[in-house]
């Protein structure tokens, strides 16, 4: 069985408009999948960013795919913002992502989360592709 623990989050108490950095991606046909996603067998896969700005009150445990954060409802996520990434590259190109508050709170821990497979979460991506992420900035 696969699995992994992952603690997200890191204290953090400012409210950033977006997260900017560079990115060169370089996608692989999908070759690995799990239930729900064995449609996707062949499709090319997608890379992404997401910026996650929450107040819970401890970095927040992943262990999928059993244990997976729902970033649309989770009440604890203040702001939130994701890019995702499709073509293949052969250099660096500048991304931004702006932040979407959901209220007023302040944040207590800010969480970075990048994968060269969007759906890894779910163990399903190509086996070999690769982001090249540099130079991120929070924009205020």
């Amino acid at each position: 069985k696969m699995s992994a623990h992952i603690f997200w989050g890191v204290s953090f108490t400012e409210r950033p408009k977006a997260l900017e950095g560079y990115y060169c991606y370089k996608p692989l046909p999908i070759d690995w999948v799990k239930e729900p996603y064995l449609d996707k067998k062949g499709q090319m896969d997608i890379g992404s960013v997401a910026v996650i700005l929450s107040d819970w009150e401890a970095p927040y445990e992943i262990c999928p795919p059993e244990q997976l954060l729902d970033a649309e409802n989770d009440p604890g996520i203040i702001g939130y913002g994701k890019v995702v990434f499709s073509k293949e590259m052969t250099a660096y190109e500048p991304f931004h992502i702006d932040i979407t508050y959901r209220n007023g709170r302040t944040p207590k821990l800010i969480s970075i989360v990048c994968s060269s497979s969007d759906l890894g979460d779910y163990f399903t991506g190509g086996d070999g592709s690769v982001l090249y992420l540099d130079e991120f900035k929070l924009t205020y």
